[in-house]
């Protein structure tokens, strides 16, 4: 990225946030009387201001300040305020987090890293602590084929850096624990309908309910079919079938159920969902606009905890059963007016047991430690021609792994936290990594902290990369590894405002990348190609004023490159912008809540360009109604901007359509 682009940017930014810090602490202090000068705040002001609490930093609970990372929290009244619908579009607003959207599937990018063919490998997902990352791809979908529903979450921490240290791989950028809601947070049994652009249309239904006898019960179930975008144009398939226009092929349909019972120390929770798209792209070489292309997505688990304690040590005892399975059919010419169809598939299934333990010794120490063992009964993976009946892939695989790893949060003075730790990995795959961490922390006041953090992380390749395009052959790659450099600084200013900001290295080598190969199926395969580096900064001030009014602007920096040549890396913007407000209007009858995103150019695998794009999310809720009654209208993308994201090397065209203004409403009651 040219030198002067890099200091727009940062121009860009320093004037937002620079704008936002003069201006919002003493609109928070006009509007409640707070002390402007936060020096001035007693003790205990600065004790009962409201700091959040997150879990999946160091799996405890403990103050987002103390925490040995940068961590975000989006709370469930968030995610109804700007209406988000898919776990997407609440990390799409998240500083330093960008999405990629090919039209089947949608991507996650982190700090400027977002490989296309990555399916989402390098950020670990759970979901109340469960491991979703699946044991074929080793990913996550995070768009309409996230397993659970919006509706369901209570909150979602987002955990930047390398935390190998405690959950092994794919903790290589992020870890992003969904936090779903107790029987408590629910009102009774709650349905609703929506409606919207596209024939969208769906409902769901939720609730929960704590019994006399002490079990909770909480449970959401929901469904929703869109016939997506009716009309979309790719130039480089003009002249052939179709012109380049794809019409009525963008269907995209899905059902989701989560349920949750607890009983004293034990936790039962399963999850069971299921997607459906149709593919208009021209993918992997298909007729572009064919409705016959499509693939299905299935996620389940059943998750049995245990919380208790035994000679001064909490434990927690974990088993699980998880399955995953993928079916694509993908129609081509056979060049002589017939057609193929390739049927494509994978199926997954792993036994996974895990036991934490954590004990206070002293008022100084704080040890955390744990083992993991999880059996990969299944990575199974097929591909044939449906009209010839040729076989083109046949890989059937399983695999053990097991780990164990220890942390200890010292306390070595008020003012001064050590954390420190480390964990050891077995696959049978590769072999063994260990990786640690290790963060000091300095609080000059109760509400404010300097985290110096270092850590590393790895990411095994994963079957498909690994045996997919080479029909099972002997492995060819190695684990990619990260070392992550980072300084944070997060400041409580008084209650519910903060500042937070940090500046970021991550030296990244073994890089593994789709790349073309036309010895491999379909032209395409992986490897280990080289080393990358990320640099940036990030800052972001939130607060709130009175009268339920909230604010939030974030700006992030950066810059990913090739270690070796210096080249930008694709689909890695040079920065991202974002900004939320949300409050009462006429006199409390509506919520509104607006939201800003911008996303800057990015380079594609064949060395153009996508230009950057500043979207415009709006969402309106309705505040005084009758008790039961719920009321929502969203429109996405308001001011309708046209603009693609990049490419992967599956597709001819190097840059993809994205949606243009797109509404919907909702309506709901509660019994």
């Amino acid at each position: 990225m040219p030198m002067m682009s890099l200091r727009r940017s940062s121009l860009r930014c320093s004037c937002v946030i620079g704008a936002a810090m003069l201006v919002a602490p003493g609109a928070y202090a006009q509007a409640t009387g707070a002390p402007q000068d936060p020096t001035a705040l007693s003790l205990e002001q600065l004790l009962n201001t409201e700091v959040q609490t997150v879990f999946g930093a160091s799996r405890f609970e403990q103050r987002v300040i103390d925490a040995p990372a940068s961590v975000t929290i989006v709370t469930r009244d968030e995610i109804r305020r700007y209406g988000y619908r898919t776990l997407a579009e609440i990390l799409q607003g998240v500083r330093g987090f960008y999405v990629t959207y090919d039209r089947n599937y949608t991507y996650l990018g982190v700090r400027g890293f977002g490989r296309p063919g990555d399916y989402n490998t390098r950020v670990l997902f759970l979901v109340d602590g469960h491991r979703l990352n699946d044991n074929v791809y080793d990913s996550t979908t995070v768009g309409t084929e996230f397993p659970i529903d919006v509706t369901m979450i209570e909150r979602v921490e987002v955990v930047r850096g390398p935390t190998s240290s405690l959950y092994g791989p794919s903790a290589f950028f992020a870890v992003i624990n969904v936090v779903t809601r107790s029987a408590s947070s629910f009102n009774g049994i709650e349905v609703d309908a929506e409606a919207g652009s596209q024939g969208m249309r769906g409902g769901r239904i939720d609730g929960g309910h704590v019994f006399d006898g002490g079990t909770d019960v909480s449970f959401g179930a929901s469904a929703f079919d869109s016939d997506g975008a009716s009309m979309l144009h790719f130039p480089l398939y003009d002249g052939e079938p179709g012109t380049g226009i794809a019409n009525g092929a963008d269907e995209d349909r899905a059902w989701r159920f989560a349920g949750t019972v607890v009983r004293g120390p034990w936790r039962l929770q399963g999850v069971a969902a299921s997607r459906r798209k149709t593919v208009p792209t021209g993918a992997f070489g298909t007729v572009i606009g064919d409705p016959g292309t499509w693939t299905r997505d299935a996620r389940g688990y059943v998750d049995l905890t245990y919380h208790g304690a035994l000679a001064g040590v909490s434990l927690q005892w974990r088993s699980a059963y998880d399955r995953n399975t993928y079916d694509g059919r993908y129609l081509s010419s056979d060049g002589e007016g017939g057609s193929a169809v390739e049927v494509d598939s994978s199926r997954g299934e792993w036994l996974s047991t895990e036991l934490t333990g954590s004990k206070r010794i002293g008022t100084a120490h704080l040890w955390t430690g744990g083992l993991e063992y999880r059996d990969n009964l299944r990575q199974d993976q097929d591909d044939y021609d449906a009209v010839s009946g040729r076989r083109y892939v046949s890989v059937p695989r399983a695999s053990q792994v097991w780990a164990a790893y220890a942390e200890d949060e010292f306390r070595i003075a008020p003012k001064l936290i050590v954390n420190a730790g480390l964990r050891f990995d077995h696959h049978d795959t590769f072999g063994n990594s260990t990786n640690p961490r290790v963060a000091l922390i300095v609080k000059p006041r109760a509400v404010s902290s300097l985290k110096l953090l270092y850590g590393t992380a790895f990411r095994a390749p994963n079957v498909y990369e690994q045996y997919y395009f080479n029909n099972g052959d002997d492995p060819l790659l190695k684990p990619e590894r990260v070392r992550t450099a980072e300084a944070v600084w997060d400041q409580y200013l008084a209650h519910r405002f903060r500042v937070s900001g940090s500046v970021f290295r991550s030296n990244i080598t073994g890089l593994i990348s789709q790349i073309a190969d036309e010895g491999n199926l379909n032209g395409i395969g992986y490897g280990n190609t080289g080393a990358a580096r990320t640099t940036g900064a990030e800052v972001e001030v939130e607060g709130s004023l009175a009268a339920g009014y909230h604010g939030l602007v974030s700006c992030t920096v950066q810059s990913a490159r090739n270690a070796e040549t210096g080249d930008r890396l694709s689909n890695a913007p040079s920065s991202a912008l974002a900004a939320r407000a949300t409050g009462p209007l006429f006199h409390d009858r509506v919520v509104l809540g607006i939201e800003g995103v911008y996303i800057g150019a990015r380079r594609t695998l064949a060395d153009t360009a996508v230009d950057g794009v500043f979207l415009t999310n709006l969402t309106i809720t309705g505040g005084r109604l009758p008790a039961r009654l719920g009321l929502s209208f969203s429109i996405r993308n308001l001011f309708d901007r046209r603009y693609s994201d990049p490419a992967g090397e599956e597709h001819r065209g190097d840059a993809i359509p994205q949606d243009g203004r797109v509404a919907r409403v909702n309506v709901s009651w509660r019994f």
